[in-house]
């Protein structure tokens, strides 16, 4: 079973893949 703390920590995850992908700065990405 997954936690609803490592279920928003994979989403974040996941946003943090697709904006590399799209090309945004990693700036934004650890801000």
């Amino acid at each position: 079973m997954i936690g609803n703390r490592t279920r928003r920590a994979i989403k974040q995850f996941q946003k943090q893949q697709s904006i590399r992908i799209d090309g945004e700065p990693s700036k934004k990405v650890t801000q």
